[in-house]
């Protein structure tokens, strides 16, 4: 969901720096429940400004030295309504030592955010349970030329049985793309959680989001 990332960015970015690009360090699923009806997840991110005068600052952020200049948000997600319930910034980006966000500031906003996942009846204490069980993938890569120009397309097809519960594609033009999929099954259903990843021309186009839950056939309950 494109509206998805750039509500995200917006969000942490610094004030008045639009002139950039946005790059997708990581994204870690924090919890999942299916009866709950809620998920929550963490996005690292920086951003690479396309003006020569304005740089990057490492504000050297706990558990996020990896990633210098990076910042990361905390995003709680409605599986049912299938759209975002709302984000945290934790960790802010930032040009200059002024613009990090103090210790004090990154309790607060983790309170917050911890309360916010607390009321929805996800735990974040130990990664979810993933896996795919009986559900079996199908990937298949095409590259070909159309009206646009030449294409990578990527499909891939889960399957249970005979069932097809649900199938992913991701096309790039002059490029490449990538889907990147986990599964979470619980008490006969199961929800995906898909990371997109286009890359054309130099940029990248990062999309993440929950489907909706699936009920898996009886047989394999």
């Amino acid at each position: 969901m494109v509206s998805l990332l750039l509500s995200v960015v917006l969000s942490a970015s610094p004030p008045g720096f639009r002139l950039e690009q946005t790059f997708v360090d990581r994204v870690d699923v924090l919890a999942v429940s299916i009866e709950s009806g809620y998920a929550a997840f963490r996005v690292v991110m920086h951003q690479e400004s396309m003006l020569e005068d304005v740089v990057d600052f490492d504000c050297k952020y706990p558990g996020l030295l990896q990633y210098p200049a990076s910042g990361d948000t905390l995003v709680l997600w409605s599986l049912t309504k299938q759209r975002v319930v709302s984000s945290f910034v934790i960790h802010s980006m930032s040009h200059s030592a002024k613009g990090c966000t103090s210790p004090k500031e990154v309790e607060r906003r983790l309170k917050a955010a911890n309360a916010a996942l607390a009321k929805s009846k996800l735990d974040t204490s130990a990664p979810p349970v993933e896996g795919f069980g009986p559900i079996v993938v199908t990937e298949k890569k095409e590259i070909g030329e159309d009206d646009n120009g030449e294409f990578e397309r990527m499909t891939y097809v889960f399957t249970v049985g005979k069932l097809t519960l649900h199938t992913s594609t991701a096309v790039a033009y002059m490029g490449s793309c990538e889907i990147k999929t986990k599964a979470y099954v619980q008490n006969g259903r199961v929800v995906f959680f898909e990371y997109t990843s286009i890359n054309e021309m130099r940029s990248e186009l990062a999309n993440f989001a929950f489907t909706r839950v699936m009920t898996l056939p009886p047989e394999v309950k």
